[in-house]
């Protein structure tokens, strides 16, 4: 879980999830907050943040940067979303 039913944060589901990826994924492979980001936009699903963990540093790789970064991302979610019939952006896609 990454938040509350209010919508809060949940930083001990939050913590859990950022335990189990790093014990798979080298955490110097992110930059700062980008962990973060994918746990959020995972919504604590293991199987969509490991999907959207390999393609951020598959698309990484394929631009030549050392880390994961923001750029790694553009794309990668919002397709994600789309792929599951999530609304994203306001938009959603067939």
């Amino acid at each position: 879980m990454v938040f509350h039913k209010d919508h809060t944060p949940h930083e001990q589901g939050r913590a859990a999830i950022q335990a189990v990826l790093e014990a798979r994924v080298n955490p110097a492979l992110f930059a700062s907050g980008e962990m973060e980001r994918l746990i959020v936009a995972s919504g604590g699903n293991l199987r969509n943040l490991f999907s959207m963990t390999s393609n951020a540093c598959d698309s990484a790789t394929l631009r030549g940067a050392s880390q994961v970064e923001a750029a790694a991302f553009r794309g990668n979610i919002p397709a994600f979303g789309s792929r599951l019939g999530l609304v994203v952006h306001g938009q959603t896609r067939a």
